[in-house]
């Protein structure tokens, strides 16, 4: 089966990932019911991942499973790698431009690289450390027989622990707990991580995969609980990862199940939606660097940051069709 709407998904879902970055420069000219939108798009993200990669597996033995699980990790590996040193430039910039000394900034080079995902202003490389981290969680557990579903709420206690992490109040906790929490904090400043959110998020991808044998009437009944619930988890607030995981699930049940008639522009859009969830950023630094208006004029910010980073995914998508540029597909 082929899920082209999912690729349409996709692709709204990378704009959506430019205005989060873009309307941050400005919280509060951002009503709050355009954030629950935006917070759908990293989910949906990670539950596609782990949608497909358990439809290759599951009728699989466990040696042919752990061999497509590696495959995808040197895949994953090989792109946090190139994209890293693409955004390099930004990064060594920034350090340059910062009041620290070299050591101090190689040092938190080092500890975003391996522990966070992320340098300045390339902040959607989270995903794929998160991605290399949930992926890697569970193909080690999985391929030593533990159960999908014992992953699942694994996952989902460490996405509930995560969020009381990013709302923890050092300051008020005793001495030592207060000097191991600093530890911890400065090693991951937030739990935007393969284990605090990518386990739960890829594992509830693999969780939905096993949906097909309920009817319509079932996914329709789950659709519209997890987005109500999603909803009052939002409002409630504290809980914004849990709330974008419920509304993955009410988006993802839906999308797998409309189908498309076969056209080249879903393979398309596809390869657009990763080049602009990570490209974006380019576009997002440079304007609000060099026209600094463009960080109040947030929606302004986004629109141009969408248009400037699809029309230069479509440049990057059709140098990669000619044979010289085929290596440009690595990063696709």
């Amino acid at each position: 089966m082929q899920y082209r709407f999912l690729d349409v998904i996709k692709y709204i879902m990378a704009l959506f990932v430019v205005g989060i970055h873009c309307l941050q420069f400005n919280v509060q000219a951002v009503p709050l019911w355009v954030y629950f939108f935006l917070r759908w798009a990293v989910p949906i993200f990670f539950i596609t991942s782990g949608y497909l990669l358990e439809r290759k597996t599951q009728t699989k033995s466990i040696d042919k499973a752990n061999i497509i699980y590696e495959q995808f990790l040197r895949k994953s590996v090989k792109r946090y790698l190139i994209w890293t040193v693409i955004y390099l430039p930004i990064t060594l910039f920034i350090f340059w431009t910062n009041d620290y000394n070299w050591v101090i900034d190689l040092l938190f080079f080092i500890r975003n690289f391996i522990f966070v995902g992320e340098q300045p202003f390339s902040w959607p490389l989270w995903y794929l450390l998160a991605l290399i981290v949930a992926v890697f969680i569970i193909k080690y557990f999985r391929t030593r027989g533990v159960h999908l579903k014992a992953l699942w709420y694994t996952g989902l206690i460490f996405l509930l622990v995560g969020c009381g992490y990013d709302q923890l109040d050092i300051e008020n906790l005793p001495k030592i707990p207060q000097l191991l929490c600093k530890a911890c904090k400065w090693i991951f400043p937030n739990a935007r991580n393969g284990v605090f959110q990518g386990l739960a998020y890829v594992s509830t991808g693999m969780m939905i995969f096993h949906l097909q044998k309920y009817s319509l009437r079932i996914k329709f009944i789950l659709f519209t609980l997890c987005m109500s619930a999603s909803a009052l988890v939002f409002v409630i607030g504290n809980l914004t990862p849990f709330s974008g995981l419920l509304s993955g699930i009410a988006v993802f049940v839906v999308a797998i199940e409309i189908n498309l008639p076969e056209k080249k522009i879903y393979t398309w859009l596809r390869k657009e939606s990763i080049l602009i969830y990570f490209l974006h950023m380019y576009f997002v630094f440079l304007l609000s660097r060099i026209w600094g208006h463009f960080t109040s004029d947030v929606y302004n910010l986004w629109l141009l940051c969408a248009i400037l980073s699809t029309l230069t995914a479509s440049i990057i998508i059709k140098l990669s069709q000619k044979p010289c540029f085929k290596w440009i597909n690595e990063i696709i």
